[in-house]
């Protein structure tokens, strides 16, 4: 029977210590845009007095923090949808930081480049 080495013992990789913090950073940001979108929710069914299906598309960016819309149920719903939205740029952009500590050039020059272009599809799609 082989015993596996406690894993603590040896160093992380940059791989492993993305990882780490991604399920953290994910899982809070997760839970904050559940939270939210729960809240917007149960706003629209009390305030609204029901949902309407099919009810209005999410807000544009614009109107969801105006005056007019912070009291709205569908605010809160549109910034949990951003809020997940995010989470894939939040990953890139730790992975850079990560890749400029270690010095590794090309893979934060390749991080670099697929941020641009999840940027780039961001803009050309909306």
């Amino acid at each position: 029977m082989e015993i596996m080495p406690d894993s603590s013992v040896f160093p992380k990789t940059a791989a492993q210590e993305l990882e780490i913090k991604m399920k953290k950073i994910s899982m809070l940001i997760s839970l904050v845009a559940l939270a939210l979108m729960i809240a917007g929710f149960v706003d629209a069914l009390v305030i609204d007095h029901g949902i309407v299906i099919p009810g209005i598309n999410a807000l544009p960016l614009d109107k969801v923090f105006s005056e007019i819309f912070l009291s709205n149920g569908l605010s809160e719903m549109t910034i949990g949808v951003l809020l997940l939205a995010v989470l894939p740029i939040a990953r890139i952009l730790l992975a850079m930081w990560l890749y400029l500590r270690a010095k590794s050039l090309i893979n934060t020059a390749v991080a670099l480049v697929v941020l641009l272009e999840l940027l780039f599809s961001i803009h050309a799609g909306g």
